[in-house]
């Protein structure tokens, strides 16, 4: 059990590292984008989903450094350990709500995880008002009010969205602790950590990278969270027919 563990973190890191850097939307497309949508969290969830936490925060950590050596390095890139904790923050918190997926599938559960999807929107949308009302790039006070209240109330609309989802699909297996994880791990990295760490890089406004997050990370809340239940729902059948065909060869 131990050496099949192994052998899918392997095959899954390989394939995450690979994904984050062809598989990739970068919003601009540029070498310092606003917005970069990749699928290379998918494979740390399913190691996650099927290994356990800790083969998930080694294989998100080891994702981000593998990336860099095979990649970064031939663009000139320089080697940013806050992207390495973002990646070891993937694994831990994509695997802690795996873990605790039982809890996750019952009526405090759900419960949990709309006041939490609720507590980060108002949280976020508060502190993306002040930054815009606050900020000096655009100086016309209406200007910056128009923009602020468009793009929180963008966000909430899609927030809503991620509830009623989270509602409709609460009975299907461990739709509960797959939407939290990601609701969890966008925020706290896509949203908070990940614009720190190009606003240091780049010398560039938090308040930039926040506007154009602030809609696209409950988006991908819900890519990423409906993909995960195609690849768990593909596996559990594809085990179901492998388990089927070598009873019947038995037979």
């Amino acid at each position: 059990m131990k050496v099949k563990k192994l052998v899918l973190t392997a095959v899954m890191t390989a394939l995450s590292v690979v994904l984050n850097e062809l598989l990739v939307i970068s919003i601009p497309p540029t070498a310092s984008p606003l917005m970069r949508l990749s699928l290379g969290v998918i494979p740390i969830f399913v190691i996650a989903y099927y290994c356990g936490i800790f083969y998930a925060i080694v294989a998100g950590t080891l994702t981000d450094v593998l990336g860099f050596f095979i990649f970064g390095m031939a663009k000139g890139y320089a080697f940013n350990l806050g992207y390495t904790f973002n990646a070891f923050l993937s694994g831990a918190i994509i695997g802690f709500f795996i873990l605790i997926r039982k809890f996750m599938s019952t009526r405090r559960g759900l419960l949990t995880l709309i006041i939490t999807d609720i507590a980060l929107t108002v949280i976020s949308s508060g502190l993306y008002f002040y930054m815009a009302m606050t900020q000096d790039i655009i100086k016309n006070t209406d200007s910056k009010l128009a923009i602020a209240i468009t793009v929180t109330s963008i966000s909430i609309i899609v927030n809503v969205i991620v509830i009623i989802y989270a509602i409709v699909a609460r009975e299907n297996k461990d739709s509960n602790a797959i939407i939290m994880a990601f609701i969890v791990y966008q925020y706290v990295v896509s949203l908070c950590l990940t614009p720190l760490w190009l606003t240091i890089m780049y010398h560039t406004n938090y308040f930039v990278y926040w506007t154009v997050r602030m809609v696209t990370v409950p988006l991908q809340i819900m890519i990423y969270a409906l993909i995960s239940k195609v690849v768990v729902y593909a596996t559990d059948k594809f085990t179901l027919l492998r388990k089927k065909e070598e009873v019947e060869t038995k037979n």
